[in-house]
């Protein structure tokens, strides 16, 4: 399907992607991954910030839905098709793209070789925080946190946590060789919020089953 543009509707618009992106597509848009709880929608007026925006999938939806999104990415390889897919879908104005690593000390990327394997390295990408990127975007809030970076998600929140009381929701893949889910659970429920979980299925695990700890969807929102 590369080369060939993949059109979905949202909303009542269009989002035009090269068919590459199809399994993206397919998990974000037709699955809707990130917004599988009651209460996940992006709305009219909301920012999103995007950890691990890749190729903009995601950034791309929620731009299109919202008011402005931060796409944040550590693969300088794929920067440019983030911006190019901004602008096949109008969507220039709306996002801001920031190269970085964020959550550096956990996950896939945190040793070098591997940040060096991955598919769209092109060189060492600076090291991020949450702090950083507020202050950057004179961001508030954030209306809604989209978070896949290949396990650093546990150092991001386990460091100074101080910046969750800017966000109202969030919505996480998690990757659980590189950390407990149910730690990310608790910490995220003493900063107020309420917590659900999705396998990778799409379905939600049982609130009893404390000791759950694989491959999830991870979903947070402010009580």
């Amino acid at each position: 399907m590369a080369g060939l543009d993949i059109i979905s509707r949202v909303s009542n618009r269009s989002i035009k992607l090269d068919g590459r992106y199809f399994g993206g597509v397919r998990e974000i848009y037709l699955r809707g991954v990130y917004f599988l709880p009651a209460g996940f929608e992006i709305n009219h007026n909301d920012t999103a910030v995007d950890l691990g925006a890749n190729v903009g999938v995601f950034s791309m939806i929620a731009a299109t839905l919202g008011k402005k999104v931060i796409a944040v990415e550590a693969q300088s390889g794929v920067l440019d098709e983030i911006r190019l897919n901004a602008k096949k879908n109008d969507l220039m104005d709306k996002i801001s793209i920031e190269f970085g690593m964020i959550g550096s000390e956990s996950g896939l990327f945190s040793d070098y070789n591997g940040l060096e394997s991955a598919s769209h390295y092109g060189k060492k990408p600076p090291i991020l925080s949450m702090n950083k990127i507020l202050s950057r975007h004179n961001l508030k809030v954030i209306d809604f946190l989209k978070i896949d970076i290949e396990g650093s998600e546990f150092d991001l929140l386990n460091r100074d946590t101080a910046w969750l009381s800017t966000v109202k929701k969030i919505a996480m893949e998690v990757h659980p060789e590189f950390g407990k889910v149910e730690n990310l659970k608790t910490k995220l429920e003493s900063e107020g919020f309420f917590v659900s979980i999705f396998s990778l299925e799409c379905k939600r695990v049982d609130e009893t089953n404390r000791g759950f700890d694989g491959n999830c969807f991870v979903f947070a929102k402010r009580k």
